[in-house]
Parts: structure tokens; sequence; C-alpha cells
């Protein structure tokens, strides 16, 4: 039993560790998985949950920065159309813009994008540095991706994101979960174990006391049959010719 527990303990740390979801690019490419992560932080694979992606990790000059449109942005503040966690990009959560080289875009990574100044809502081109479609009707109106999993913003006042330490935190609560489960694995054995040597005494001074008050049964019966065979035979010969001589007595009277 403490082995199965302990292999379900283990396989939590496992699943959590590795149920970082896949962040793909528009043509269904995989992204660099070990700076690209989901917006929604966790990752974990639901059916029909998605969430977009960005390099929330690597080095601080690549690293960006999820905003809560979807959208990735770097320190310098360069903004992206970063990845998704559904290799289809049909989910809502997907930044569907930029995804063909006809647009300025790539379908294989991520992409660059302008924000178009004096728009009356958010505009952007496709291309870094890139403003000669603003004004004009190839500018792209974004307001943002509509699913409840796209990305919250991250980041401190410096703009440098800690994700790992968001990232961890599913595993950190595996650990935990494992560390219960454990805990509670040993208790049980050991209440187990308790329980069985308890029963073992208690058997034990059953069968003692079993044994002590048949050893005493024995030992009054041959006290008493004892007793009857030490009784003294002439005694109850006086006593009947005493009775003989009275009889004779009265005869004669």
């Amino acid at each position: 039993m403490l082995v199965s527990l302990l292999a379900v303990a283990f396989s939590l740390i496992t699943f959590a560790a590795t149920q970082e979801a896949t962040c793909y690019a528009p043509n269904g490419d995989i992204a660099d998985n070990k700076t690209c992560v989901p917006c929604n932080k966790l990752g974990i694979n639901q059916q029909g949950i998605y969430s977009s992606c960005c390099a929330l990790e690597g080095q601080h000059e690549t690293r960006q920065t999820c905003l809560t449109s979807g959208l990735c942005e770097d320190s310098s503040g360069q903004l992206y159309r970063g990845f998704c966690t559904d290799r289809t990009w049909r989910s809502k959560a997907c930044t569907s813009i930029c995804m063909g080289d006809e647009s300025s875009g790539d379908a294989s990574n991520s992409a660059f994008l302008t924000s178009c100044e004096n728009t009356n809502r958010p505009a952007y081109c496709c291309g870094r540095l890139n403003s000669t479609c603003c004004g004009t009707d190839d500018q792209i109106y974004f307001e943002g991706v509509e699913s409840p999993c796209t990305s919250d913003s991250v980041g401190g006042s410096d703009g440098e994101s800690d994700p790992k330490r968001v990232k961890y935190v599913t595993i950190g609560l595996a650990v935990a979960v494992a560390i219960i489960v454990l805990v509670e694995a040993i208790s049980a054995q050991w209440l187990w174990r308790q329980n069985r040597w308890l029963k073992a005494q208690a058997a034990e001074r059953w069968e003692i006391d079993l044994f002590v008050d048949r050893h005493a049964a024995e030992h009054l019966v041959e006290n008493t049959q004892g007793m009857h065979d030490n009784s003294d035979p002439a005694s109850d010969n006086g006593f009947a010719s005493g009775r003989n001589e009275s009889r004779e007595m009265n005869g004669a009277r």
C-alpha cells in the first residue's frame, strides 16, 4: 500500500512538471517552448481551453510581457503577435493577426507590430517600425482576444517579468500534495502496524488468562479429590460401633 501511494505522489509531481502546454506558430510549427510560455501561466492542457503565448523566459533582452490584449511586448516597448496553444489557431484566445507573408507577418514565428497613432481605437501595422499602413484601409484594428484564458499583465516596475515563479506554482502545489499523500501513507502504515500489535497483545493476554483459569480449575479439582481421599475411615467405624452398643443396651432393658 505504501509503495502504491508513493507511486501516486511521484506521478503527481511528474504530471505537473510535464503538462506545460505546447505553443504553436500559425502554420502549426512548435514554438521554442524553453522560452515561449502560455500567458495563462498554468498552461495545463484542458479540452477547449487555450491561451496566447509570449517569450516569458530566456535572456532579459528578449524576454517579453503578456498584455491583456493578447499581444506580447519586450523591454524596449516593441509589440509582437506571439504564439497560441491551439495548433489550429481557431480559438479566440489566439491573436490571429499578421499571420502571413502577404501582411508582412510570419506564419512560422512571431510577428512584429507597429502601433498606429491618432486613431480612435487600437490599430496596428504588421512589421517593425512599419507605419506605412496607418491611416489606410490596410491598418489592423485589434481590440484584443475574447477568451477568458487571455493573458494578464506580468512584470514589475523595471519591466522585468518573473514567469518562473508563477510557472512553478503548479509544480509546487503538486509537491505539496505529494508530501501530504506521503505523510498520510506513513501515518496509515503506522496505525495499521500499531493496531496489529495491539490485537496480538490482546490475544496473548487472553491466552494467558485462559491458561491461568484452566490451571486454577484443575488445581481446585485435585485438592477436592485429595480431601475426599484423605478422610479417616476409623472415625466412621467408631461411630458405627457406638450406635450398635447403644442399641444392645436398649435391648437389654
